[in-house]
């Protein structure tokens, strides 16, 4: 293969070859004649000095030409055509074929979807390779993995039949990243290719930038599905209070279109128990808060179903698992029996509790409330009546104190109950210092009364402890507001040893104080039970806190009760713990409705790696058949924005890998580049010891 040239012109410059010759020329010595006596020595002499110098300058002249040459060939920057790259149309292929397996792959597109429309395109490319290319296969889902390297083109296609999309998001980033190492590992013999399957849905294009791919190797982007594709998905479901939160349910609607309305329908355990309407008010998501029916105590599982033909149909339910615990039962004194219920003095703080009490088909309350008198709370509490069944006593203040209330009170505390004391106008502090003094967190004073009619000089909770359960709701930013209730009356306290202030009005003044004693603790509020003393019952946070403050009083009680189920995403791995109780002990897994696998607790109690590939709720129970756990999968949020990059765009994105200068001897030495080797960095090194030879010669020469 012969030699080429870059700046072919500059080959023009050998004329200035003559330059040397006339150097020579005209610094050529010319002989002289002289008259001497005797010239046969000097005869021999002269000739063997001529012979040298001749020789000399002969060889000098031959350096000055070769450099000049050297220099002029140097600036025309001749080169050689790698002889690899020439006989690249001979070297064999290898395909790497990147594939998007996430859940958007399984949007319709034309009647069809785009993962089947992916196997066709792949299959089309596979039956055109050559039974000596090689062809290797990257599945981009929850977890990108090479599914097959470099074999026969047939051996992929038959590995591609049984190959399905998963339920999980994918990363093309990191596709291309195990692509280019394959192609690496492919030694110099192949002509390489990148194939991307996929619909380059924007969630699953990110971070492109991040990997670079080999600068030789070429990418072909195979897109399907359109650039933006309404689709219409329920994003969230709650059916339990997590985070304080009423049960609702989020729709989202992603298209150019606004959507009016949509149909929902939830169905629990299987039965459908709502059907409604669901209004896009305003802007692309609509929320509503659901009302449930009745439940009985334990697991339950639910799916609520979007109506209506979109590009994703699987995004259009979604899963949960709830736990509905037994109720708390709660006695309350109601010293004011027989009045209307409206004037009863424990109205407000039964109605917070269980607002729909004694109305039929109303939902299960977290409590079951059992209003008694003083004399029959005493007969309730009594170990004559046997094991105590009841969690939590509240007793408004009391004009008369029933003969061993106060025993009857304190053994049931003792025990692990939970006990709230209201104030009034009737209680006698003397009394209920006396009578009650090893229940009181602490001792009564005088009754205050404030008269201000200004609204700032009424008395408000201006110091409460957050760390405290009865007030974890309003831990969160904006999620009420305790100094607004104000209070005209309350009594001076003065606290006991052992109490703890949980709250405390602007002058310090205790509001409310705690006391534990034994299994159980008591707790004091600074204010009556109704509204006489305060108006903090028709304040919304009224509500959530005495919630609050009741679930904290019987938190023992109620913690064998309390189950949380763990809601995951679907395609992921994931660890779910059920306590050291469960160590190396075998569990049955099961999906609702399918398949059940066998797996064994860790030494921590720990579930690990549970596969979670299909969205549902699943089951755990231990060996004896109890259930342990349920398990809420649902899909990934960000796979149904099905908006997508252009094959035009995604090139953009993705960046090339910069060039190794010195990854070769021959590659740093000949620098070569474009599939060539370049001469021009050997000739000036050339030069440079010409230069030095012509340097060395001259001085000789003339010496």
């Amino acid at each position: 293969m012969g030699l080429f040239f870059t700046n072919l012109t500059m080959l023009a410059g050998l004329s200035a070859l003559a330059a040397p010759i006339l150097i020579h020329l005209l610094l050529k010595r010319k002989k002289q004649r002289l008259r001497f006596s005797t010239l046969q020595f000097f005869l021999r002499h002269d000739e063997h000095s001529s012979q040298r110098r001749k020789l000399r300058n002969l060889l000098l002249l031959a350096v000055r030409l070769l450099l000049l040459a050297v220099l002029v060939l140097a600036f025309a920057r001749p080169f050689l055509p790698d002889h690899e790259a020439a006989g690249a149309g001979q070297k064999r292929r290898l395909a790497v074929f990147v594939v998007d397996r996430s859940v958007s792959m399984q949007a319709l597109d034309g009647g069809s979807t785009r993962w089947e429309q992916a196997k066709k395109a792949m299959g089309k490319i596979l039956g055109e390779m050559n039974p000596n290319d090689r062809a290797a296969l990257i599945s981009c889902a929850s977890h990108c993995e090479v599914l097959s390297g470099a074999a026969p083109p047939e051996a992929l296609a038959r590995l591609l039949k049984e190959l399905q999309p998963s339920y999980g998001s994918g990363n093309v980033a990191e596709g291309l990243q195990l692509a280019g190492k394959i192609i690496s590992s492919a030694g110099v013999d192949s002509v390489s290719t990148i194939y991307v399957i996929s619909d380059l849905q924007l969630s699953g294009c990110k971070n492109l930038a991040d990997y670079p791919v080999p600068p030789e190797v070429e990418i072909k982007a195979i897109k399907f599905g359109d650039i933006l594709t309404p689709n219409l998905a329920v994003t969230e479901l709650r059916l339990d209070h997590r985070e304080g939160e009423r049960p609702h349910v989020v729709v989202a609607s992603y298209s150019d279109e606004r959507v009016k309305e949509a149909k929902i329908k939830l169905a629990i355990d299987g039965k459908e128990t709502l059907s409604r309407v669901l209004q896009f008010a305003t802007g692309t998501v609509a929320r509503a808060e659901l009302t449930l029916p009745p439940l009985a105590p334990g697991w339950h599982d639910a799916a609520l179903r979007v109506e209506g033909d979109d590009a994703l149909a699987l995004d259009n339910v979604r899963y949960e698992a709830f736990f509905v615990p037994q109720p708390l039962r709660t006695l309350v004194v109601e010293p004011r029996q027989g009045a209307r219920v409206f004037e009863e003095e424990s109205f407000f703080v039964t109605s917070a509790l269980d607002p729909m009490q004694g109305v039929t088909n109303s939902n299960l309350s977290r409590f079951v409330i059992e209003k008694v008198s003083p004399e029959e709370l005493v007969k309730k509490l009594s170990p004559a009546s046997g094991p105590s069944k009841y969690n939590l006593v509240m007793v408004p203040g009391l004009k008369q104190i029933p003969a061993s209330l106060a025993v009857e009170l304190l053994g049931f505390v003792r025990a692990g109950g939970g006990l709230i004391l209201f104030l009034n106008d009737d209680i006698n502090s003397g009394r209920y210092n006396s009578e009650l003094r090893d229940l009181l967190p602490a001792q009564l004073g005088h009754l205050e009364r404030n008269t201000s009619e200004a609204a700032d000089s009424k008395w408000h909770l201006e110091d409460y402890d957050l760390k405290d359960a009865m007030f974890a709701t309003f831990r969160r930013p904006g999620s009420g507001n305790l100094a607004l209730p104000e209070f005209t009356r309350r009594c001076t306290l003065t606290t006991n040893q052992g109490s703890t202030v949980c709250a405390r009005f602007g002058d310090e003044t205790p509001a409310i104080v705690s006391l534990a004693l034994g299994g159980g603790k008591v707790v004091l509020i600074n204010s009556s039970a109704d509204t006489v003393w305060t108006n903090w019952p028709k304040h919304k946070t009224y509500v959530p806190w005495l919630h609050g403050l009741c679930l904290s009083l019987t938190a023992r009680a109620g913690g064998d009760q309390m189950r949380a189920a763990a809601h995951l995403i679907a395609g992921e791995d994931h660890d779910v713990s059920l306590g050291l109780a469960a160590k190396q002990q075998p569990f049955r897994v099961r999906r609702l409705g399918g398949k059940e696998t066998i797996v064994t607790a860790d030494p921590d109690g720990r579930l690990l790696n549970l596969e979670s590939s299909a969205p549902g709720v699943y089951s755990i129970t231990n060996a004896a058949g109890q259930e342990m756990q349920r398990l809420a999968i649902n899909l990934p949020a960000e796979e149904s924005e099905l908006s997508a990059l252009t094959p035009a765009e995604f090139q953009r994105e993705v960046t090339r890998a910069a060039r190794g200068h010195n990854a070769t001897l021959a590659a740093s030495f000949f620098g070569a580049e474009d599939h060539r080797k370049d001469f021009a960095r050997v000739l000036l090194m050339a030069g440079l010891g010409l230069l030095l030879a012509e340097t060395f010669l001259a001085n000789r020469t003339y010496a």
